[in-house]
């Protein structure tokens, strides 16, 4: 169950780097940004660290684009880099993890400032797994399993009615 979990987990995250890479492959191509097809692979390879990947991968696009094309490009495309990171990680990751993992949305987003406060940089990278760990935990210990309500979506409530 933990290993299935995990393997969600990084499904989703893969699917969703692919996306971002493919997005700004096509950004670089369209404004005439060099090294389109290794940004993107530095995009997709960068974005598996949470938040601080996602800034440095950002950041290094864009400082291309502004030493290659000058200042409109380079805005062009940190708007490019914004969007499509709000839109992918701030929307459809925890929406997509919830769904799959039988986490809520705002569990997800929480649990990286959780572990994120207790283990640093290492927390925010774990953040995900060691709740799904966590909830598993919860799950199967009859004590604890009403508390793992609070961490579920609303399918994996009903699910624990019918138990």
């Amino acid at each position: 169950n933990v290993a299935d979990k995990i393997r969600s987990f990084l499904v989703v995250i893969t699917q969703l780097n692919v996306v971002l890479a493919v997005i700004n492959w096509i950004a670089c191509i369209s404004l005439g940004i060099p090294f389109a097809f290794l940004l993107s692979f530095l995009v997709f390879f960068l974005n598996y660290i949470p938040t601080i990947g996602a800034i440095v991968a950002s950041l290094l696009v864009v400082a291309i684009a502004l030493v290659t094309h000058g200042w409109g490009v380079a805005i062009a495309m940190a708007v490019v880099q914004g969007l499509s990171g709000v839109l992918i990680g701030s929307v459809l990751q925890p929406k997509m993890l919830g769904s799959r993992l039988g986490l809520s949305p705002l569990m997800v987003l929480l649990s990286l400032v959780v572990w994120g406060y207790l283990l640093g940089i290492a927390g925010m990278f774990f953040a995900v797994p060691l709740t799904i760990i966590v909830k598993i935990v919860l799950d199967s210990t009859d004590d604890l399993r009403s508390l793992s309500v609070l961490l579920g979506d609303a399918a994996s409530a009903r699910e624990m009615e019918k138990r």
